[in-house]
């Protein structure tokens, strides 16, 4: 009967230390992930705003190919562009928390990063902000928007 207990207990064990790192290795993906997606906008932002800057009459999603964009660079399919009156925005859907929290890591201008509530930007660090963003970023997607 000890053997059985003590069978039960290191099975116990052992069962707890593998959930413990899947979840570390899930939250390492997650956090991996947001980084990568991180890069991409922060690079791609920067064409966008570069464009916006030398066409404000431009109204719309902006076309990769009118971007000038590093020859190496690999645009992710769900981040998206779009421009009003000068202004650049790049968005991602759905939203990540990660997501947003790696933005804001990496240096980028705080008051422009957030996600879309109710067309206004939220930025986690200062709330609600006076940042409009045009209708065509969907609800809960996360922004950055250029200056």
């Amino acid at each position: 009967m000890q053997v059985l207990s003590a069978f039960f207990a290191i099975s116990l064990f052992l069962g707890m230390i593998f959930v413990q790192n899947q979840h570390t290795l899930e939250a390492n993906a997650a956090s991996g992930e947001a980084a990568a997606i991180s890069g991409n906008m922060r690079i791609y932002r920067n064409a966008v705003v570069n464009y916006a800057r030398a066409h404000n009459s431009v109204t719309g999603s902006v076309m990769d190919t009118e971007l000038t964009l590093p020859v190496w660079f690999h645009h992710r399919p769900d981040v998206q562009n779009t421009v009003t009156n000068g202004q650049a925005y790049v968005y991602f859907t759905p939203a990540q928390p990660e997501l947003v929290a790696m933005l804001l890591k990496s240096g980028a201008d705080t008051m422009r990063v957030g996600i879309n509530q109710g067309g206004r930007l939220y930025n986690p660090l200062s709330g609600i902000t006076s940042v409009r963003l045009p209708e065509e970023i969907p609800e809960g997607s996360v922004v950055y928007a250029g200056g």
